[in-house]
């Protein structure tokens, strides 16, 4: 089966880490596997990345290629005197139209490398795979076309595909029957003016002519687009959770994990991973460090560590009590973030919105007990009481008494570490992904072609 993913990223962040991993099992499996994205970070080269093509607006278009001929007519002659940056000024030009559509607020889909999508590898894709769209790379009235032409997929990393900007709405409902008047202008991907009801509006209309396939990492997030403008064009859906490499997180020599990173021994150590995190508005690290402040209060033993991992903050260490609060940097290496899982007696995960993050399924896997806040997808992830903990969003009260629990009772820990790595197995391993991913194409390529036989 040929098989073409999309995404901002090859390699990098969570959806990408994803697709990256589909992409890599596909081919493990001998399938044409290709990625089409806008910024390139692996020399996979059958990765490729979509063009930046002349702009589709008519004055725009005539702008660009004009800049195009000064360029070359420049060096065709070999003249100087500015004439290379004139063309160059030409071309520019329509990237204003860019800026000005940002500033009004709308969401910018004007990007036609997306349209020769299909050129794009050596041979036509069997299937098309999007995952994250926004990031101003991706034209989306593309969509009713190409989805008309071959089996389209999307896995849901977030709820843009619904809203009239944002990632996640929060508490906000409004969309359901329209946005407008947004609450949250200030939520990735951001916006200047408030113009997301004409966002969602067009979005609306887009929708209302594609024909797509929809997997979802959570139950949670499958039922908002049930509720949602995408309704319609839902073909069919199921839930295909993310899945984790199992040979790269597992449970390891705590000791040697915390000799490599240069961490005590004998002291209990947590973690917190968040990319970001001194800007990061779907993260909760107030009500991490909340907890953790009630928890030097009562912990009678030896100093804690808590390493916030992807931090940026500008300190390096801050003390809470007895708690010290170390912020490492981004780490890319897998066996390394393994270690620090690894490393770790517990894993905390606080979060305003999340939908199925992968950061605790890593830390499962780890065999690291995690306690997190209940939202979105991650009463999904964890088997309360058995594999970990799930306490109310921003209750950093009940987050402090499970610490303690979990600090103060080495068997229970245990005997968490040991449920959550089995049940990763069972239901997080990345060949379920792969699996599940693999079956759903077959079912849909198959009913297609089944249909375009029965009408010719």
């Amino acid at each position: 089966m040929k098989i073409l993913q999309v995404n901002y990223f090859d390699s990098v962040g969570g959806a990408a880490r994803i697709a990256w991993d589909l992409h890599c099992g596909y081919k493990s499996r001998g399938e044409d596997s290709s990625m089409a994205v806008d910024i390139k970070a692996s020399q996979d080269a059958t990765v490729h990345v979509i063009p930046r093509l002349a702009p589709t607006i008519a004055p725009d278009r005539f702008l660009y290629q004009m800049g195009q001929r000064a360029e070359q007519w420049v060096e065709r002659h070999g003249l100087v005197f500015g004439g290379k940056n004139i063309g160059r000024v030409l071309k520019k030009i329509p990237s204003y139209r860019h800026t000005w559509t940002k500033f009004l607020g709308r969401e910018d889909f004007d990007f036609p490398g997306s349209w020769d999508l299909l050129q794009i590898t050596e041979n036509t894709p069997d299937i098309v795979h999007l995952h994250n769209l926004h990031n101003y790379y991706f034209d989306l009235r593309f969509l009713p076309t190409l989805s008309n032409a071959l089996p389209v997929f999307i896995t849901f990393h977030d709820m843009w595909y619904l809203t009239g900007h944002c990632a996640h709405s929060f508490d906000c409902a409004r969309w359901k029957d329209g946005c407008g008047a947004c609450p949250y202008l200030d939520t990735p991907p951001a916006i200047r003016m408030d113009a997301s009801a004409y966002n969602w509006k067009r979005k609306k209309e887009i929708y209302a002519k594609s024909k797509l396939h929809l997997a979802f990492p959570s139950k949670w997030i499958m039922e908002k687009v049930k509720e949602s403008i995408l309704a319609p064009a839902v073909m069919d859906a199921r839930v295909i959770h993310n899945g984790v490499d199992l040979s790269s997180f597992q449970p390891g020599d705590k000791i040697k994990a915390r000799f490599d990173l240069n961490l005590s021994p004998d002291s209990p150590v947590i973690l917190f991973v968040a990319a970001n995190l001194s800007n990061n508005v779907f993260k909760d690290f107030s009500t991490i460090r909340n907890a953790l402040e009630i928890v030097s209060g009562q912990w009678a033993g030896r100093k804690i560590t808590l390493i916030a991992l992807g931090g940026d903050d500008l300190s390096s260490s801050i003390h809470i009590g007895n708690t010290e609060i170390v912020f490492a940097p981004y780490v890319s290496d897998v066996q390394k973030v393994a270690q620090y899982y690894q490393a770790s007696d517990l894993y905390l995960h606080a979060a305003h919105a999340d939908t199925f993050p992968n950061v605790v399924l890593e830390a499962l896997a780890c065999g690291t007990p995690v306690i997190a806040t209940g939202v979105g997808g991650i009463p999904e992830q964890i088997k309360d009481g058995e594999t970990g903990f799930v306490v109310p969003p921003a209750d950093f009260h009940a987050m402090a008494i499970k610490i303690l629990y979990l600090l103060e009772d080495v068997e229970a820990r245990t005997r968490l570490s040991f449920a959550a790595v089995e049940d990763v197995k069972k239901r997080f391993g990345l060949d379920q992904m792969i699996n599940g991913y693999l079956d759903y194409y077959q079912q849909v390529v198959s009913n297609w072609q089944a249909q375009k036989t029965g009408s010719q």
